[in-house]
């Protein structure tokens, strides 16, 4: 089946494409996009790709075995072309092509803290001397500098207990040692990251969040909800800048090309934080991240119907045109404390959303 006259334009920086086959070969005018292989858009391009097998997006429709792209867009195989449109013919040899994934409910900021952090989940770790293991070969391959880890349950640990500073200070005593839980609300640190956040017996527990404690009153590594996470990073860690956060989001090209996904979320952004948001994520995918983000941001309460002030002109039109890159903002998300863990909903605004490019 080919694209008829009748086909809707569809934009590739939205829905793109999975090439399944690592055999085809790829010329100039492409670059990697998802693992595999995609058309870099120039002024009046035109690519037609045949010899293919492509899922259309819609269970009940057949399957295409040709398409052909134009700056960007699929467009009908029959469509004349301009005067001085580049046109190239890619056989792709039997590939499966599809549309990319969504990832409905993310925290790419999260997310960019497991690079260059050890996994602590099964089946790799299931018992504490397992999750030590996996943090000291985290430490061999970074010889300085905070030993991290992520993802700690610990029902699923042999021991059924959350691992304490004790069992981080056999990884390291003269390095600071942090993981992160899998609810990524708390975290577990040894004694240096403790003693390089000044906190001890007499420090009170923070707004938000609570020390872990022994029967004596010493702290024992826990950090408990963000309150007490972040507590120890505004204290111990280096001070993020706007450049080490853009770098941060960088790191996650790889991951998000490999698995295919090319729209996803942040569910947690604040208006006004530090670096601002929309400029963060503009400036990441300016240098290279090929993704679109859907924004959600904190419901900041005031006397303002939506909890935050509204989107300026200059922020929702952005510096100039962004490549591969759709941002919206059209839902806040709200808190509600009770007891711990924070359980968290989201509240719908207003209908059609804001959205900014």
């Amino acid at each position: 089946m080919t694209v008829k006259s009748d086909a809707r334009k569809i934009g590739l920086s939205r829905i793109c494409v999975i090439i399944a086959d690592a055999s085809v070969r790829s010329p100039p005018t492409f670059i990697k996009r998802t693992g595999k292989l995609f058309p870099r858009p120039s002024v009046m391009s035109r690519i037609h790709y045949k010899n293919l097998c492509a899922f259309p997006g819609r269970t009940g429709e057949p399957f295409l075995t040709e398409f052909t792209v134009e700056d960007g867009m699929f467009i009908a195989d029959d469509s004349p072309a301009p005067d001085g449109t580049e046109i190239v013919t890619i056989d792709m040899r039997g590939a499966f092509v599809m549309p990319a994934f969504i990832d409905a409910h993310a925290h790419p900021d999260g997310l960019a803290m497991t690079m260059g952090a050890a996994a602590c989940t099964p089946p790799t770790v299931r018992s504490i001397p397992e999750l030590q293991s996996a943090l000291r070969k985290m430490a061999a391959k970074n010889p300085e500098g905070w030993i991290e880890g992520w993802g700690y349950d610990e029902s699923l640990l042999a021991e059924g207990r959350t691992p304490l500073k004790g069992d981080l200070d056999q990884v390291s005593a003269d390095r600071p040692v942090f993981i992160r839980r899998s609810d990524y609300h708390s975290a577990v640190v040894n004694s240096k990251a403790l003693e390089m956040a000044g906190i001890d017996r007499n420090t009170p527990d923070p707004e938000g969040g609570a020390f872990g404690r022994d029967a004596n009153g010493e702290p024992d590594g826990r950090l408990i909800e963000l309150g007490a996470v972040r507590f120890l990073e505004a204290h111990a860690k280096p001070a993020k800048t706007f450049e080490s956060a853009v770098e941060s989001l960088l790191k996650l090209k790889d991951h998000y090309l490999s698995h295919g996904i090319l729209t996803t979320t942040n569910m947690m952004v604040m208006r006004g934080s530090d670096p601002e948001p929309l400029t963060l994520y503009r400036e990441a995918c300016c240098r290279g991240l090929p993704v679109d983000f859907n924004l959600y941001a904190v419901w900041q309460g005031g006397e303002d119907s939506s909890g935050m002030p509204d989107f300026r002109a200059d922020e929702l039109r952005g510096p100039g045109p962004v490549p591969y890159t759709h941002f919206r903002a059209h839902e806040t998300k709200a808190n509600l404390v009770g007891r711990l863990p924070l359980e968290t909903r989201t509240v719908a605004g207003a209908e059609g959303g804001r959205r900014g490019r």
